[in-house]
């Protein structure tokens, strides 16, 4: 579908430079009031193709883990007994010119010789810098809240450190 806009898009505009430079040339249009035309012409495409932005250059997600952490908390679920939960500093980055909400997402794991599949559902964000140097595990002061959904700009990077417990 893309590749056919595409194809309409650049037969459209190159009917409108042929048809602008047969004007030019058969001397219809002086070439005084040419310069005005071919401002108002290229104002044109630029206007269509800023109309269909989203459908030529859709929202294009990578994400990419800068590591993994296993942490251990016994305060902040209310399960009884110490929870191993997995820490992953994310980037979340947009290659695209359209903008999109980020709302929900989960990390998959699968064994690679015994393919035991484990799914684990974002919990809450934590402040890295906190974390690190308070060097006590997971607790009020370095969580930032809960994990909700994020807006992701067009040509834009988030990173998110994201605590993941399991899906029960």
């Amino acid at each position: 579908m893309i590749q056919r806009t595409v194809v309409y898009f650049s037969s459209l505009l190159i009917a409108l430079a042929t048809a602008f430079l047969v004007l030019i040339l058969s001397k219809i249009i002086p070439l005084v009031n040419a310069l005005p035309l071919g401002i108002s012409l290229l104002a044109l495409i630029v206007s269509i193709l800023s109309s269909f932005k989203n459908e030529l250059f859709p929202f294009r997600l990578s994400v990419f883990s800068d590591g993994l952490h296993l942490v251990a908390a016994g305060v902040i679920p209310p399960l009884s007994g110490v929870t191993i939960q997995v820490l992953l500093p994310i980037t979340f980055l947009n290659q695209g010119y359209s903008e999109s909400i980020i709302k929900n997402i989960r990390l998959v794991v699968t064994g690679e010789k015994s393919r035991v599949r484990k799914e684990f559902l974002p919990a809450f964000e934590l402040d890295m810098a906190a974390f690190v140097q308070q060097n006590k595990g997971l607790n009020a002061r370095n969580v930032l809240g809960a994990f909700v959904g994020f807006l992701l700009e067009a040509k834009k990077a988030v990173k998110k450190d994201i605590v993941f417990t399991p899906k029960t």
